[in-house]
């Protein structure tokens, strides 16, 4: 089955028995509520139980792409992640801009659904169909630029999701940082992924996108990245922000 936008995977990953099982996108899902907020938006729904504690293993935390992530219409390098917010008690979304989720989308998955919790310190490694979860003790209490750059040597390029000593203690007041510098930092999630004992997520994909109408979609592309050049707010956020190299 051709996808189309999406890579047409769901990972699902419960890490209190250290279990791990792959599933078809629900295509039924990705057309109702259309990209990474929409799904686990209805994931989260679906998934989280009415009165649990953020910071139990019954909580939920959810990683989600879109159907344009990791293609070449400008800005399409966002995820979404949920769980139940230890700040608000409702549904929490955070969203980053230089994300893992194009790479998640290259290893073959759309959505990543982190149950329960760790023994002990752990991270995740995803390198296309082979999935792993690794021991985390030597990385637990590094800061998340030593965390991350330790994982890197160990593993080569891959993109890092991670969590410092705050998310660690169950800190709400932090964020989850995705390739050193970009920040999922809305609702507290930090505390739910170092509640999991989930220090990182690493992930590294060799797969394709495919695309619909091709030749129409890159004409688009272009057409888009020309307006986008010509905007006003472009030195804005080009000098004062962070901003895709446009060519």
């Amino acid at each position: 089955m051709k996808y189309y936008g999406y890579a047409g995977g769901m990972l699902w990953i419960d890490l209190t028995d250290s279990t791990i099982r792959k599933e078809p996108l629900d295509m039924d899902l990705a057309r109702n509520y259309l990209g990474g907020m929409g799904i686990n938006g209805r994931l989260a729904y679906d998934l989280i139980r009415p009165g649990i504690e953020p910071l139990s293993p019954d909580n939920v935390l959810l990683y989600s792409v879109g159907p344009l992530v990791g293609t070449k219409i400008p800005g399409m390098v966002r995820m979404n992640i949920a769980a139940k917010s230890p700040l608000t008690g409702f549904i929490g979304l955070s969203g980053s801009g230089n994300s893992i989720g194009a790479m998640l989308k290259y290893a073959g998955y759309d959505q990543l659904v982190i149950t329960g919790r760790a023994e002990k310190p752990v991270y995740l490694v995803i390198t296309d169909a082979k999935v792993e979860i690794r021991n985390a003790g030597e990385l637990w209490g590094k800061d998340i630029l030593q965390a991350t750059d330790e994982i890197r040597e160990r593993l080569g390029e891959y993109w890092v999701s991670c969590i410092g000593p705050v998310g660690e203690n169950g800190v709400a007041l932090a964020s989850i940082i995705d390739n050193k510098n970009s920040m999922h930092g809305r609702t507290g999630l930090v505390a739910v992924m170092g509640s999991k004992n989930l220090k990182a997520i690493a992930v590294h994909g060799t797969n394709g996108i495919e695309i619909y109408r091709r030749k129409a979609f890159l004409d688009l592309v272009k057409e888009m990245r020309e307006v986008v050049k010509k905007s006003p707010a472009i030195d804005l956020w080009r000098y004062e922000g962070r901003i895709i190299n446009l060519g």
